[in-house]
């Protein structure tokens, strides 16, 4: 759990429908609900919090909760990789793009700090221990991608820095509205094609193209460039391009990224 100022959330895993599913990892605010799961109140003192499910309630604690004061301003015991992930984009405030092929990692933390930038600077530290690199890109996004290979990627974002801000391109998308866990190609090259003017035909797509879980949250305001960028990158990060399909349609093709510096 989280309890900083502007930020107080649990983060839930919610079982899958089968029992060799993953479970769905959540960042959830307090009357904050997700399909059939609300978290009713968190009680940080205690290392606990009050969840209503299926209309039915009860209290879920932390393990070794009740020896540890004072309230901790972050609480995590074996969060996955996406929680803490999530964690992270919320306290740097920065839009996550996050490569498919990240280790399936889990991490315990506890910190007092009341400094959300110290504690992000604590997670991303904490990931780099578990092969996860965070490298920031412009200022609202960060690529997350395996560590070794962190000097390919940051040489290509900076070959590659995201839209400047301007008066010609306004924000589109307030904070927090595009949410994707584990969406499909198929969505998110419907919503690239819309924002390029196109539209998509997966009929003429090739069947070798991959198929990845997308995950992205954007944590500020994004314009359409800025939108498109991101989506460019997460594409990229998954060995895609999105190409022109004739006069209306867009479709993706795989792509391997290199360096200039490389070619």
């Amino acid at each position: 759990m989280v309890n900083l100022p502007g930020h107080k959330f649990a983060l839930v895993n919610v079982a899958g429908p089968r029992p060799d599913s993953r479970p769905t990892e959540l960042l959830l605010k307090e009357h904050e609900p997700w399909e059939s799961l609300e978290v009713i109140k968190i009680l940080p003192e205690s290392g606990a919090a009050e969840l209503r499910h299926a209309g039915t309630n009860l209290v879920v604690t932390l393990p070794g909760a009740e020896t540890n004061s004072p309230a901790p301003a972050l609480w995590l015991v074996g969060a996955g990789t996406t929680s803490v992930l999530a964690t992270y984009g919320e306290l740097a405030g920065r839009s996550l793009l996050r490569s498919p092929l990240l280790p399936d990692k889990t991490l315990t933390l506890r910190s007092t700090s009341g400094d959300k930038a110290e504690v992000a600077k604590l997670l991303s530290a904490a990931l780099a221990t578990k092969d996860i690199a965070v490298i920031p890109d412009g200022e609202k996004f960060a690529f997350v991608v395996p560590k070794q290979t962190t000097t390919f990627w940051q040489t290509r974002i900076a070959e590659s820095t995201p839209p400047a801000p301007s008066a010609a391109d306004p924000a589109i998308v307030l904070a927090s509205n595009v949410v994707y866990i584990g969406a499909d190609l198929m969505t998110l090259a419907a919503t690239y094609a819309e924002l390029s003017g196109r539209s998509i035909n997966p009929a003429n797509w090739s069947r070798d193209v991959p198929n990845p879980s997308f995950f992205f949250k954007n944590q500020t305001p994004l314009s359409k460039p800025e939108m498109r960028y991101a989506f460019e990158r997460l594409f990229e990060l998954c060995g895609l391009k999105m190409v022109p399909d004739g006069e209306k349609f867009l479709k993706p093709v795989r792509f391997v990224p290199k360096p200039a510096s490389s070619k």
